[in-house]
């Protein structure tokens, strides 16, 4: 579990997060969403500790995680960002890249890190690219490489922000699969999503930001009666129930 208490954090002295209180448990799914600019992205990067938090604390596992190193919370969340470079290397060894945590001198790869990092490009379904490179591929073939590097980490917490981007309505669905599936294998999965119709349906929780504070948060039905997603974006939000469970979709709001 991981656990934010009173977290003030930002850029060049100006905070963006403002005395957030979270806690993201083990075996779920929880997406932050909220207006552009809402400090979602900042939450993240404050977690794994690229934005440095002026006052709080951070907890995972129940320890104080400002007291670990780099490497130390390389080995308890995999973070992807929304984007990255692309290196001029094969698919196999930039997945290769999620086990840096565990090699130790002379950082040479062992045969559980190989077994790792193909074991992340089956799941996501690009085992035959494995010695391609990267900067051929299509954006969206980048971004499951991407995913898959996290996956190769294998941490107890996974942090995505906006993991469907450039990836096709199908490969959307299979992604929000697997956020579920990483949740049924016991790990603490957070996501950045637009998409809240899919947040609704995928989602185990939900948390709404606006203006670096939360705005709410709880599982999607509470969040849906609340209406306090029609507040944070000034949309309607509507729902239809299908034999396959309630399907979520919104109108425009009063200042459209």
């Amino acid at each position: 579990m991981i656990e934010l208490e009173a977290v003030c954090a930002g850029y060049s002295g100006k905070d963006v997060l403002h005395d957030v209180s979270l806690t993201f448990p083990a075996g779920t799914v929880t997406i932050l969403a909220g207006p552009n600019g809402c400090g979602k992205s900042t939450l993240l990067k404050a977690l794994v500790g690229i934005v440095p938090v002026r006052s709080g604390t951070i907890r995972i596992q129940g320890q104080d995680a400002g007291h670990n190193s780099p490497g130390a919370l390389a080995k308890q969340m995999a973070y992807l960002p929304q984007s990255r470079s692309v290196p001029d290397i094969t698919v196999r060894r930039m997945v290769l890249h999620g086990r840096f945590p565990y090699l130790s001198y002379p950082r040479r790869y062992r045969p559980a890190d190989y077994a790792a990092a193909d074991e992340a490009m089956i799941r996501l379904g690009i085992r035959e690219l494995a010695e391609e490179p990267v900067s051929r591929l299509s954006g969206g073939m980048r971004q499951k490489v991407c995913i898959a590097m996290a996956l190769a980490q294998d941490t107890p917490a996974v942090l995505m922000d906006e993991p469907n981007t450039f990836l096709d309505i199908s490969h959307q669905l299979r992604l929000m699969a697997l956020a579920r599936s990483l949740a049924g294998d016991g790990k603490a999965v957070v996501l950045v999503l637009h998409d809240l119709a899919m947040a609704m349906e995928y989602g185990d929780r939900l948390v709404l930001m606006r203006d670096g504070r939360i705005a709410d948060t709880g599982t999607p039905e509470e969040i849906f009666l609340r209406h306090t997603v029609d507040d944070v974006f000034d949309i309607r939000l509507e729902r239809l129930e299908t034999p396959d469970g309630w399907k979520y979709y919104y109108t425009p709001g009063k200042q459209v």
